[in-house]
């Protein structure tokens, strides 16, 4: 229950990540917005008449999403409209695509299968079950770790790691065998 409540939270910030950097341009930021709750306007800002509330107002109406007994298969529900699946045939081209260019990847969320390895105390996906050489990722915040070698589907956010290497951070693993 403990790694669902931390992957509804994951998910929460990133989905509210998301929701900041994709605001459309000429849209005031959330720090804008400071002041407007004492009937303020902020500095340099007119006031806008078709305002239909403060933000302060609209998030206190939200719900969560999931509650904190929701499954795995209620998050990929959830976020199957936004999620890359990636074929095998496409598996090679998207990992070397990736490893060139991760900046064109960060931040999208995908699915994909392979194999699970460890090598070294890092984990990664790979299209080779003997060796991480190739088409492989190295995996973040594998919770559940299954055994080496094993066949996965995983779901997971592509992210430049250090170095500007492409990473994959786990939100869901599962195991195919």
């Amino acid at each position: 229950m403990k790694h669902k409540k931390l992957l509804a939270l994951f998910l929460g910030g990133l989905l509210g990540c998301c929701a900041i950097a994709c605001s459309a341009p000429g849209e005031q930021p959330p720090s804008d917005n400071i002041g407007k709750e004492d009937g303020q306007k902020p500095q340099g800002q007119k006031e806008d008449g078709d305002s239909q509330g403060s933000d302060s107002e609209k998030t206190e109406n939200q719900k969560p999403v999931l509650d904190e007994n929701a499954t795995d298969e209620d998050l990929l529900d959830l976020v199957k409209d936004d999620t890359k699946v990636v074929a095998e045939k496409e598996y090679a081209k998207i990992i070397s695509d990736m490893k060139e260019h991760v900046e064109d990847f960060s931040g999208q969320l995908y699915q994909m299968e392979g194999y699970y390895l460890e090598e070294d105390g890092t984990s990664y996906i790979t299209d080779d079950p003997k060796s991480t050489e190739g088409n492989s990722l190295p995996l973040r915040y594998v919770q559940e770790a299954p055994k080496s070698g094993a066949k996965i589907r995983i779901t997971g956010i592509a992210e430049q790691g250090e170095d500007d290497t492409p990473v994959f951070s786990v939100v869901v693993l599962e195991s195919l065998d």
